[in-house]
């Protein structure tokens, strides 16, 4: 189910989707890859959002003596719109990617939190792990739909199960699709317990137990950084908005900004912004 390693300098991103051992498509939650009319709404703002800022900065260059704009203010103009939205929709499609990506690893993790605490009632109550599995999903259905990440994992599991699939096996792969650490070692552990009879009621619960508490953690911890987060924002924004100001407030402003000078000082300030985005984002950034 794993492909080989590319030989070529770029790295090639994983396929959507993998075929399991009975050729059923699974998910790679490691690879988010966006549909059609979604790539097509994120370029358009990405280009539109860098054309604008690229405008607000630059925007007016080569404007005669008398302050009026030339043919070569119409052209740079014009030049800058279209260079600063390619670099916007370079930078921030992937970074928007990465967070969607992010974002349903999330939700996946909390999801099988929630199958976890339905399988460990279940074998509670005596029942063995493969008629557990089909009250799993008659459990969740009642809190997720048929489109769910997890419910589509379960019924997965059901069928491969029916195929003669270990469960072992099944949660295994899952933990190397998902690309969570928590998930993986999960499946680590219930295949060693499983296959040597371990105390599969106490290792399921206990991991119920450890990844809600972390969850929860983890939860508390983004409250607290999300006003810390919308901070940087505004503080990023606020350059962008004050420059726009300035330059609208009368025509002496405006030429300063289209000066030597004043276009070293705009390029210079913009290089600031960009690294000092970065780093506010490395620093707030919670991993899943």
């Amino acid at each position: 189910m794993r492909k080989g390693i590319c030989m070529s300098k770029k790295k090639e991103r994983e396929p959507q989707w993998y075929m399991s051992s009975t050729k059923i498509p699974v998910l790679n939650y490691n690879e988010y890859y966006m549909k059609k009319m979604e790539w097509v709404l994120y370029a358009i703002a990405f280009f539109v959002l860098g054309a604008i800022i690229g405008y607000i900065f630059y925007g007016g260059i080569g404007i005669n003596i008398h302050g009026e704009p030339t043919r070569i203010t119409y052209i740079i103009n014009t030049s800058v719109m279209v260079v600063f939205g390619g670099i916007s929709f370079k930078i921030l499609m992937p970074m928007r990617r990465k967070q969607l990506k992010t974002n349903r690893k999330r939700k996946i993790r909390k999801q099988f939190v929630d199958m976890l605490e339905s399988l460990s009632i279940s074998i509670a109550a005596g029942q063995n792990v493969p008629n557990a599995m089909q009250t799993v999903k008659d459990d969740l259905l009642i809190q997720y739909t048929e489109k769910d990440y997890i419910v589509q994992e379960v019924s997965v599991f059901l069928r491969e199960m029916e195929n003669g699939i270990q469960i072992e096996e099944l949660f295994l792969d899952f933990g190397n699709r998902s690309g969570i650490e928590d998930i993986s070692n999960f499946g680590k552990v219930f295949e060693v317990a499983y296959r040597r009879g371990g105390n599969l009621k106490e290792i399921i619960k206990n991991c119920y137990e450890i990844l809600s508490e972390k969850i929860e953690i983890e939860m508390e911890i983004q409250t607290k950084v999300a006003s810390s987060a919308n901070q940087m924002n505004i503080m990023i924004l606020m350059p962008i908005f004050l420059i726009a100001m300035l330059k609208s407030s009368g025509e002496g402003f405006a030429e300063n900004f289209v000066s030597v000078s004043g276009i070293i000082s705009t390029t210079v300030s913009i290089f600031v912004f960009i690294v000092a985005y970065f780093v506010g984002r490395k620093v707030l950034d919670i991993k899943a």
